[in-house]
């Protein structure tokens, strides 16, 4: 489907098909669109973002890269970025989540992605600092929370973690937080 236009229409179109279902006709509109318009920030983190939504791990860092060649102080699309380095053991993560993290310190899910690889590349007191602060932020979302707690397993501190966990299953029924919540509090001592 070929789309004339602007950045914003090709992206509205693009989250319209993706929210319809049509993902994968959502990716095919921003290619098309960006081997014309390689220098749109926009239209690379759209693209970066639906091609991480439906696995497409590695093709969505390459989008992610993409953008920040053309907008290279957005903190979300570095801290998508640092997550996904992380999961693919990329010795760039800790370097990426910190920029993101000094860019948007407010945003507790970037303080959270930087927090975790803090505490995941061994610097788990550290990690866990920068993750209660994020649980500060956002006390009620359940990713920071199971992240907090697992910190504070690691080093040793069940009992801090214990009502998180309860708190996590008690908010979240029947989700993949409660079944995560419930099997961290089986490792509990």
């Amino acid at each position: 489907m070929r789309v004339e236009g602007t950045t914003k229409r090709v992206n509205l179109l693009a989250h319209s098909l993706a929210a319809a279902g049509r993902g994968d006709e959502a990716v095919r509109v921003l290619e098309e669109w960006l081997a014309e318009h390689a220098d749109d920030g926009a239209s690379w983190t759209t693209l970066g973002m639906l091609l991480h939504q439906k696995g497409r791990e590695t093709e969505a860092m390459r989008a992610y890269e993409s953008a920040l060649d053309s907008a290279p102080d957005n903190p979300v699309v570095l801290n998508n970025l640092a997550w996904l380095y992380h999961q693919h053991g990329d010795a760039r993560a800790l370097a990426t989540s910190r920029k993101a993290y000094d860019m948007a310190p407010e945003r507790p899910e970037i303080v959270d992605t930087y927090g975790w690889i803090l505490f995941r590349e061994g610097r788990a007191a550290e990690g866990l600092s920068v993750m209660q602060q994020a649980l500060v932020a956002a006390p009620r979302n359940p990713e920071i929370g199971l992240h907090v707690a697992e910190a504070l397993h690691a080093l040793g501190r069940d009992d801090e973690a214990r009502p998180l966990l309860q708190r996590i299953r008690s908010d979240h029924p029947r989700s993949a937080w409660e079944t995560q919540a419930a099997e961290l509090l089986t490792r509990l001592r």
